[in-house]
């Protein structure tokens, strides 16, 4: 065979060898590309679905009712009330991460009287009227999955606020000593539920989120944004009321 001819088979089966060459270069990085493509596609998504888990987890943790300790609420018309406050998440069915909430406050309220005009009392000094009520109102509730410290967003419906003074559990105090009372003076009784629907009303609505929520054991812990500062929200610790929670 000539020599032209050999160098003309040489060169075109370099040329062949570096035209594989290049297309399995040009493949590898395509390939590479899509892989890391992939890669961090899974990797998000596995990150997705672990967040979606652990919010799953804390939406049926929480499922149930809750009792909080007995609170103060200070009172314009000198009475004295205390609140115990228990929360009830309801889980919604057709979505793992909220429903509805219920909270009930009992209530129990120690009430200032006047001689004058109090048909209930005797004409001595000092003496009040203790009762009991209830107070409730419904409200929805969400996990918020962006919020890495389990933030639940609260969407209060006034409309649902229900109080209900028990009849039965009015009692006279006359220096300390309690005697029972066939009603409540209608003035009193007003007076006793406006009091009622604006400590409620200052407590509870202002509420549109729950901080910080932690489930350990029987225990619930969140907070309530309380002013403009973080230092400056309300720590509840509440406890598991029966079953639930999974």
């Amino acid at each position: 065979m000539p020599s032209t001819a050999k160098v003309a088979i040489i060169f075109v089966i370099s040329k062949l060898l570096g035209l594989s060459l290049g297309l399995h270069y040009r493949l590898n990085k395509i390939i590479m590309k899509k892989s890391i493509h992939y890669i961090a596609l899974a990797a998000l998504t596995a990150v997705a679905v672990a967040s979606c888990a652990d919010n799953s987890k804390l939406a049926k943790q929480i499922e149930g009712s809750w009792q909080g300790n007995p609170v103060s609420v200070p009172s314009t018309a000198a009475g004295i009330i205390n609140m115990t406050d228990t929360w009830t998440f309801i889980n919604d069915d057709t979505r793992a991460t909220g429903g509805e909430l219920v909270v009930t406050s009992m209530a129990s309220v120690e009430w200032p009287l006047t001689a004058e005009g109090d048909s209930v009392a005797p004409q001595s000094a000092p003496y009040a009227l203790t009762l009991a009520a209830s107070v409730s109102f419904n409200a929805s509730w969400d996990l918020d999955a962006d919020d890495p410290d389990e933030e639940i967003l609260v969407s209060i419906d006034p409309k649902t606020m229900s109080i209900s003074i028990d009849p039965a559990a009015v009692a006279l105090s006359t220096d300390g000593n309690p005697t029972t009372v066939d009603s409540i003076p209608p003035s009193v009784y007003a007076a006793v539920r406006s009091e009622l629907t604006r400590a409620v009303q200052s407590r509870f609505y202002p509420i549109n989120h729950l901080d910080d929520v932690k489930i350990q054991g029987s225990t619930l812990k969140f907070e309530v944004p309380s002013g403009q500062e973080k230092s400056d929200d309300v720590k509840m610790i509440l406890t598991r009321k029966g079953g639930l929670g999974r």
